[in-house]
């Protein structure tokens, strides 16, 4: 924290849980919520932080493509959690599964990485889905959709 307060006043400290991390991706295909394959993230020190996510041999991300008692529920809060909050194509949800299965959410990510690398694209293949074909999709899907607007005033006096 004292590294915190070289550039901010605040400081905002989340308890460490810990468990299995778990990445649950939903796409919407034809109006329908799916939830893709569950990703278990596997670090060294237990933490999915900026370097594990970006540098190789930092995690090990296993698709899991057996369902488990574990992973259809995780399927399942990803799908209510997709729907409940209005996500229109695709988002990846996180959370931490104690050793007595109790679930965290931890957070979402309605623009998820879309590299090489990266989790969703494992969780599109798991799918039998590209990326381009779920662009595809979502493209179709979008004429669809009616055009929402926000408007803001914004006023300098």
């Amino acid at each position: 924290m004292k590294n915190i307060f070289e550039y901010d006043r605040f400081s905002l400290v989340q308890a460490f849980i810990k468990g299995k991390e778990y990445s649950v991706g939903c796409i919407r295909i034809e109006g329908k919520a799916i939830a893709l394959n569950v990703v278990e993230i596997i670090t060294k020190n237990s933490f999915f932080g900026h370097d594990e996510k970006h540098r190789i041999n930092k995690a090990e991300e296993i698709l899991l493509i057996q369902d488990s008692e574990i992973t259809r529920t995780l399927k399942d809060l990803s799908i209510k959690i997709f729907e409940s909050t209005g996500y229109e194509f695709m988002c990846r949800f996180d959370f931490i599964v104690t050793e007595s299965e109790e679930i965290y959410f931890l957070e979402s990510n309605p623009i998820p990485g879309m590299m090489k690398n990266s989790i969703f694209p494992k969780m599109l293949k798991g799918h039998k889905l590209s990326i381009p074909s779920l662009f595809i999709h979502l493209s179709c899907s979008s004429q669809n959709i009616s055009e929402k607007k926000s408007i803001f005033n914004y006023i300098i006096e």
